[in-house]
C-alpha cells in the first residue's frame, strides 16, 4: 500500500512539474489579448500545448490507478486529487460520532449543558489519557458553544496539583517533585527548577557542580534529573502585602508619633524639673 501510495504521489508531482513549466513557457513568451493566452509563433503555442496536455495525461493516469486499487481508492484518489485533508476530516468525523454513539449506549450525555469551563477541564482530562477521538469531541462541544478552551481554574486537577513530568512546560519556574530512595521513611521531595531545550536548569548546574569538586567515590546527584511530577508556581498573596509607598507611610508615621511622645515627656520632665 506505501509503495502504491508513493508512486501515485510521484505521479501527481510529475504532473504538478510539467505544468509549472507549462506556465514558466507562457509567462516567459505568452501574451494575452482580450484575456486569450497567445504567441508570436505557431512553434510555441504548439509546445505550450503539448505541456499542458501532457500534465493533464498524467493526473488522468494517476486517478485510474487509483481507481484501479478498490481497498484504497478512496484515500488515494483523494490525495492525488490534493484533497486528501477533506477525506481524512470526513473519516476523522465519522470515527467521532462512533465514539459519541458508544457513549449514549452507556448513558452518558448533557454535554450541550455544561460550562466552557467545565468542558475546559474534561478536555485536558482526556488530552492526559491520550484517545484524540475524545479530545477532539471536547473540542467540538467548545466550539458549538462558541468558546475557545478556558484556562486552568484554581482548584482544578493540573493548576495546582501534580502533574507528570513529561508533560512539565519549558521556560517557566515550576514546582518539581521526586522520590528519594535512600529515605524510604520520607521519601518525597520538592525543589524549584526550570527547563529549557529539554534541560532542567537547576539540576543541570548542581551536576556539574557535583562533578567538579567532589572527590572520586562521592555519592551525588545523577546526570539526569530524578523529577517524576510538577505543578505551577502558586500565586503570591500581594494584595496581602503592603505596597512599598505605604510601608514607607507607616514607618515615617511611627517615627513621627515616636518623636511626639518623647518630646512631650521631654517637655512634662523639664517643667517637674524647673519646680
Amino acid at each position: 500500500m506505501s509503495d502504491n501510495n508513493t508512486r501515485l504521489a510521484g505521479m501527481r508531482e510529475a504532473a504538478d512539474f510539467v505544468a509549472g513549466k507549462a506556465d514558466d513557457y507562457a509567462n516567459q513568451f505568452g501574451y494575452s489579448v482580450g484575456g486569450t493566452l497567445c504567441f508570436d509563433r505557431q512553434e510555441k503555442m504548439d509546445h505550450y500545448t503539448t505541456l499542458t496536455e501532457l500534465a493533464e495525461e498524467i493526473r488522468a493516469m494517476a486517478s485510474n490507478a487509483a481507481s484501479a486499487l478498490p481497498a484504497a481508492a478512496p484515500a488515494l484518489a483523494a490525495q492525488v486529487a490534493g484533497n486528501f485533508d477533506d477525506y481524512v476530516v470526513e473519516q476523522f468525523a465519522v470515527a467521532m460520532k462512533r465514539k459519541l454513539a458508544a457513549a449514549r449506549d452507556k448513558g452518558r450525555g448533557g454535554w450541550n449543558y455544561c460550562t466552557a469551563e467545565d468542558l475546559s477541564r474534561m478536555l485536558r482530562e482526556h488530552v492526559e489519557k491520550g484517545d484524540p477521538r475524545d479530545v477532539a469531541n471536547f473540542c467540538m462541544f467548545l466550539w458549538y458553544h462558541g468558546q475557545p478552551i478556558h484556562a486552568h481554574q484554581s482548584g482544578e486537577a493540573g493548576a495546582d496539583a501534580w502533574q507528570p513530568i513529561s508533560t512539565a512546560p519549558e521556560g517557566v519556574p515550576l514546582v518539581v517533585g521526586w522520590l528519594d530512595s535512600t529515605d524510604p521513611e520520607n521519601p518525597e521531595r520538592h525543589d524549584f527548577d526550570c527547563k529549557e531545550d529539554g534541560v532542567w536548569l537547576q539540576h543541570a548546574d548542581r551536576y556539574d557542580h557535583f562533578c567538579m569538586v567532589a572527590p572520586p567515590g562521592s555519592r551525588g546527584p545523577k546526570e539526569d534529573a530524578p523529577y517524576l511530577v510538577w505543578m505551577p508556581l502558586p500565586s503570591f498573596a500581594t494584595q496581602a502585602l503592603p505596597t512599598p509607598d505605604t510601608e514607607i507611610e507607616a514607618l515615617f508615621e511611627g517615627r513621627a508619633e515616636n518623636t511626639a511622645v518623647i518630646s512631650a515627656d521631654s517637655a512634662v520632665n523639664s517643667r517637674e524639673a524647673g519646680q
